[in-house]
């Protein structure tokens, strides 16, 4: 007979977290606890446990990254170094008030649409970038477990479920000069997400340190960020930088700046960083992606490059640089990023073999093509990148002429996700053009012009379709609202003249 001691089950738990398997982590945990419920080595451990399973790589820029908070709108709530962290109770019944604005960005990977009632032969492969590989994320940097300082009996709670620490009843002024200060940081801010707290611990913390470390500094600008009070944000991270110059504070400082639309700044930010760290991956990769945001693929494609000079296997790479090889018209240099992707293990990932099958296509490896796209469609996980595979389908059909296959794939394509509104618009040209159905034509155009606002071929389509049926006023509307959309469309102003001439004439 085996007999489990207490001693046995504490190395069992520290070679578990030495391994990162935090699930086996937890049971153990909870099986020491129930024996003595007030450990703090145990509670210790069990809160680094739950960070680390919660904790997200949070340097990279998002659009919808900070929280909206009635208390947001009363700063005098807000704690600051220096000051009381209990400021004035927050008013009841404060509405939200939005503090960034939100853009359309289109991500479904699927191919731009023809300008003119016919398609385009040049069709863009689904974008593997945001979908094939979300986030990238970085493993967190906290790896290290310090001593174990008591928090004190009253705040510790165990509700059987997550619930460990009440932090409502913690003297965080206490506790902020304690070594495990950090840790408990880290647990409120990524694990319980209560940003109003950790900013409260950050402030007194960084006052018992006499404002001279560094990493508290950056914990206090990720949590005035997070709250959406970014010049405060930006003056915690350019005081941290004068005392440590570290990659991350960079990442965030340009994060920052890019919240509010200062591009220029975030990008002479990270070249500040390129300046001390100029091996840095994530530098160069975050002004990649800076660049590519402008539309300046140029450079975009330089320091993606200088990434895969560094890191010849870093997955954001390979997929950018694949991407716009393709849209350059060079679908065999696409083709072998793509091939380095599956080597590197992602071939159970379905935007990846429909951009193959797309980069064979053009290159003229039609043995290979269909297979792609069969093996695309057969490990697709959602409608959506169903309805895409569908749609690039469609082109490729429409590209060897063949009609039916094309109409065919263009309404599984719709089957698939009623919101594609490219299909919709390819649909309604051929009832138009190749079965002579203007009716059905009209109401496919409708569909995609009302279900999105960043296409201009629906419009522009509709106004030919009502200039053939001498609806002049019409299709001068319907094409006044395509020129909107993209003001340089060449063919949109020949056709706006045509009805202009027309109109004056009447």
């Amino acid at each position: 007979m085996r007999i489990e001691s207490t001693d046995n089950k504490i190395y069992q738990l520290f070679y578990c977290y030495s391994i990162q398997n935090y699930e086996q982590c937890l049971i153990l945990c909870d099986e020491l606890l129930a024996k003595n419920p007030i450990d703090q080595t145990i509670w210790f451990i069990k809160i680094r446990v739950l960070t680390e399973m919660s904790y997200l790589d949070d340097t990279e820029y998002n659009a919808n990254d900070i929280i909206f908070d009635e208390r947001v709108l009363n700063t005098d709530f807000i704690p600051r170094p220096g000051t009381t962290a209990t400021g004035k109770t927050p008013r009841s019944g404060g509405g939200r008030t939005p503090l960034t604005g939100n853009r359309i960005v289109h991500t479904s990977g699927a191919a731009t649409l023809p300008s003119t009632p016919g398609f385009n032969q040049s069709v863009r492969p689904s974008s593997s970038k945001g979908q094939f590989l979300p986030g990238f994320f970085r493993v967190a940097n906290y790896k290290d477990i310090t001593s174990f300082i008591r928090l004190g009996t009253e705040s510790l709670a165990d509700d059987g479920v997550n619930q460990l620490i009440d932090t409502e009843k913690l003297d965080l002024k206490k506790v902020s000069s304690e070594k495990i200060s950090r840790a408990l940081f880290l647990y409120i801010y990524y694990f319980e997400n209560k940003y109003h707290k950790a900013l409260e611990l950050a402030a007194h913390a960084t006052v018992s340190h006499d404002y001279k470390d560094w990493w508290w500094k950056v914990q206090l600008g990720k949590c005035y960020y997070k709250l959406g009070l970014f010049l405060d944000a930006i003056k915690q991270f350019e005081s941290a930088l004068k005392l440590e110059s570290t990659e991350n504070t960079y990442l965030y400082l340009s994060k920052t700046f890019l919240k509010l639309q200062k591009n220029n700044d975030a990008i002479q930010c990270i070249e500040r960083g390129l300046e001390k760290h100029n091996d840095s991956i994530d530098l160069l990769l975050a002004l990649a992606r800076i660049y590519e945001t402008q539309g300046d693929l140029d450079h975009s494609v330089e320091y993606f490059r200088k990434v895969l000079y560094i890191d010849n296997s870093n997955k954001e790479a390979l997929a950018s640089l694949a991407s716009n090889s393709f849209y350059k018209d060079q679908p065999e240099v696409a083709l072998r990023y793509y091939k380095r992707l599956l080597q590197m293990g992602f071939y159970d990932n379905a935007e990846i073999w429909n951009n193959i099958g797309l980069c064979t296509f053009y290159s003229q490896q039609y043995d290979m093509c269909l297979v792609c796209f069969e093996r695309a469609l057969q490990i697709a996980e959602n409608d959506i990148t169903v309805s895409d595979i569908w749609y690039n389908l469609s082109q490729v059909a429409n590209s060897i002429g063949d009609i039916p296959l094309t109409y065919r794939c263009l309404k599984l394509a719709i089957a698939s996700n009623p919101s594609h509104y490219e299909a919709w618009n390819n649909l309604g040209v051929l009832e138009a053009l190749s079965y002579n159905n203007k009716e059905s034509a009209k109401t496919h155009f409708n569909v995609s012009t009302k279900g999105t606002d960043y296409l201009y071929e629906p419009f522009f389509n509709s106004a030919i379709l009502n200039m053939s049926e001498g609806n002049i006023q019409e299709s001068y509307n319907q094409c006044k609202k395509s020129l909107e959309i993209f003001p340089e469309f060449n063919r949109g102003k020949e056709l706006m003249k045509t009805l202009e001439n027309h109109l004056s004439i009447i």
